[in-house]
């Protein structure tokens, strides 16, 4: 451009220095669903928002959902409902936004940020029918499988007996 004229350039460092990036923020929740939300920094910037979610297989993530600009809410918060989780779990969710920034190199920008969210706990399965392992005359022994927690804790079990009919 010539003397006075301003040139329009693409910014090559999009977050300003000191700027809070928003983490993932939790909606809603239950023994095996979770409802997260996200607003990027740059909304007007942003094509799509991708949330992935632990497996809890060792730090593996899965693709939960994909969301386009046009799907966020008027406020420009990105929301996505991850279902058919285990009960009384944390999750690591990451959301990860596409933009269209363009630094130097001409790929586009990826900015992310992630929580930890715990679905609510349910109510223990109930175990396995016990197994007589021995027998005294004064007592009894029996073993069973400890059932599913489902996120919370046994603190006893109770075992109730009833009297045997004698066969005459």
């Amino acid at each position: 451009g010539g003397a006075g004229e301003e040139m329009e350039r693409e910014p090559t460092d999009p977050a300003p220095a000191g700027s809070q990036v928003e983490t993932v923020r939790l909606e809603d929740q239950s023994d095996d669903m979770l409802t997260v939300s996200w607003a990027p920094s740059f909304p007007d910037r942003t094509e799509t928002v991708r949330f992935v979610c632990d497996t809890g297989a060792g730090g593996c993530y899965k693709n939960v959902r994909t969301i386009a600009k046009a799907d966020a809410d008027g406020e420009g918060r990105f929301r996505c409902v991850i279902e058919g989780l285990s009960p009384g779990r944390e999750y690591r969710v990451l959301a990860i936004a596409r933009t269209t920034f363009r630094p130097c190199h001409g790929a586009l920008t990826m900015f992310d940020t992630k929580g930890v969210f715990k679905t609510h706990s349910a109510a223990p399965e109930a175990p396995e029918r016990p197994v007589l392992s021995s027998r005294t005359r004064t007592a009894l022994k029996v073993r069973w499988v400890p059932p599913n927690q489902c996120g919370d804790t046994i603190v006893s079990f109770e075992l109730q007996t009833c009297g045997a009919s004698r066969a005459r």
